[in-house]
């Protein structure tokens, strides 16, 4: 028979067993984490990624959807993100009074329930952000950042910060650079300061090269030697301000898609959130909402939450199934001569837009952004 020192030894490494399994199994005591392997704690390793119950960092809101890592969408796309977007489109744009936060909702809980549901709460919110970034770029009037001034200041952020330590809204009016002459100095004055000046010692060619520097280096030695037209590249911060494609004289039809024959007097041209295209589109979208896709186009145009559901109902038979692959394979999944260099612009437009969403999201954006 054991004797008390060994009844006390076996009771002691019979309670750390139970502790242990129980960590396991989690559990946890209020206010600890109970991590993807089961144990009981804080921080990154125990509230981070996979973290089961407790204050788990990413935990969905409450009232989210779906099973997995999903989270609510109406908690996600607020209405303060919502209208901070319909609020940059202007007086004369047609989605102003068009596109609500309450259709896309009604898109999503009467159609794609499915949508933003995914394995983690940050997959979930990645994906809200690049269906947004998308659909902001397809839809968007956009400012123009391209040059203006004695030194042709381009880019968004330029204009952000210029204006920003001059005093007038780079970003909402870059068109201030063209219209104060005083402001335009400024503005010229302020790059040069911040950018050329600390370079001017090292010789003009220094110069060149903080200004624009694909001129150096054989990049371009008839535009190094003659500063004239430069900067030429802009950037764009886009809204929901278009239902229709502006350009209509392509009528999108594909004939040799026979089983969807085009309507006649019927365009097949983009409309909606995500600009659909083609009469095909048109039609199995049309199928699956329950719209005449083919006789009545521009009923994605006329109904706002037939429009997001077009949008929606395109996302989730092209573009889901490649979102974990990183947002430059939903680029290329939505419009693919954008990638491998056939509009840098356009494509930099939608990663820009998609960072910045993230950003709002409080997700990191993920690897893989271009195509």
């Amino acid at each position: 028979m054991a004797g008390p020192k060994m009844q006390l030894l076996i009771a002691a490494l019979l309670l750390a067993a139970s502790a242990l399994a129980h960590a396991q199994n989690c559990g946890c005591a209020q206010g600890l984490c109970c991590s993807k392997y089961g144990y009981c704690g804080t921080g990154d390793p125990y509230c981070g990624d996979g973290c089961q119950s407790g204050p788990c960092y990413n935990q969905p809101p409450s009232g989210g959807g779906g099973g997995g890592g999903g989270v609510s969408v109406a908690d996600v796309v607020t209405e303060q993100f919502f209208d901070s977007i319909i609020g940059q489109a202007g007086a004369g744009c047609e989605g102003k009074g068009f596109y609500t936060r309450q259709a896309f909702l009604d898109a999503v809980n009467q159609k794609y329930s499915s949508f933003g549901q995914d394995a983690t709460a940050d997959d979930s919110k990645r994906e809200i952000a690049a269906f947004f970034a998308h659909a902001t770029h397809e839809t968007g009037s956009g400012k123009k950042y391209y040059g203006r001034g004695p030194l042709q200041i381009t880019w968004n952020y330029n204009y952000a910060l210029a204006g920003q330590d001059i005093g007038f809204d780079g970003l909402n009016s870059p068109e201030t650079v063209s219209n104060d002459v005083v402001v335009s100095f400024k503005t010229a004055l302020w790059f040069w300061t911040n950018n050329v000046h600390s370079v001017v010692n090292q010789g003009f060619g220094a110069t060149i090269r903080a200004i624009n520097s694909i001129e150096c280096d054989g990049g371009n030695t008839g535009e190094m030697n003659d500063r004239v037209n430069i900067y030429q590249n802009y950037c764009s911060q886009f809204d929901f301000c278009y239902i229709e494609e502006v350009d209509k004289s392509n009528s999108y039809c594909d004939t040799s898609y026979p089983q969807y024959p085009c309507a006649a007097g019927k365009q097949y041209y983009g409309r909606g959130p995500l600009q659909i295209t083609w009469n095909y589109n048109y039609a199995l979208a049309g199928q699956d909402i329950g719209f005449d896709g083919l006789n009545a186009p521009e009923t994605v145009s006329n109904d706002v939450v037939v429009s997001f559901k077009t949008a929606l109902w395109f996302w989730t038979n092209n573009v889901h199934s490649v979102v974990n692959q990183g947002f430059g394979a939903t680029i290329r999944a939505i419009n693919s001569i954008e990638c491998d260099g056939g509009n840098t612009g356009e494509m930099n437009d939608r990663v820009n837009i998609y960072q910045n969403y993230c950003s709002q999201f409080g997700v990191s954006p993920g690897d893989n952004l271009t195509c």
